[in-house]
């Protein structure tokens, strides 16, 4: 049973590796990783509201704004952070929401204004991120 397990995790090691291969390498500045981010996919993607992550050592805290009902929301995810092949990944652990399973993404941009995620079971879902310093730039 042991030696099963193993060879899973392995097995789904591997395929983390070759879903993050298939990516454009980026520039990757693991400094600015901490902070305020505000996700942003341009000024003709429209949203219902506006969701910030606070990225800190102990969590991460995302906070929901709906515009329509003028409700704020928030919840806590915890992450942990390694390096695969030269890669840089972030796992986010629902644990909060015991029905949805841990996402790992692939880091292929961050630098002290933007980060770019990449969701490493699925290449449509990329999540962009505006460092909040900087968004004022971006709300033209």
């Amino acid at each position: 049973m042991k030696v099963l397990r193993i060879v899973v995790i392995s097995v789904l090691m591997m395929l983390v590796a070759c879903a993050c291969e298939r990516l454009e390498s980026s520039q990757v500045e693991m400094g600015y990783f901490f902070g305020a981010w505000q996700e942003y996919y341009g000024p003709d993607f429209h949203v219902e509201g506006s969701r910030i992550w606070y990225i800190r050592e102990e969590g991460i805290s995302v906070r929901t704004y709906d515009w329509y009902s003028d409700t704020e929301s928030e919840k806590f995810l915890n992450y942990s952070l390694e390096q695969n092949q030269g890669r840089h990944m972030v796992t986010l652990h629902f644990q909060e929401e015991p029905q949805t399973k841990d996402q790992s993404f692939c880091i292929i941009k961050l630098t002290d204004e933007e980060m770019i995620w990449q969701n490493v079971d699925s290449e449509g879902d990329t999540r962009h991120f505006v460092n909040s310093k900087f968004w004022m730039n971006h709300e033209e």
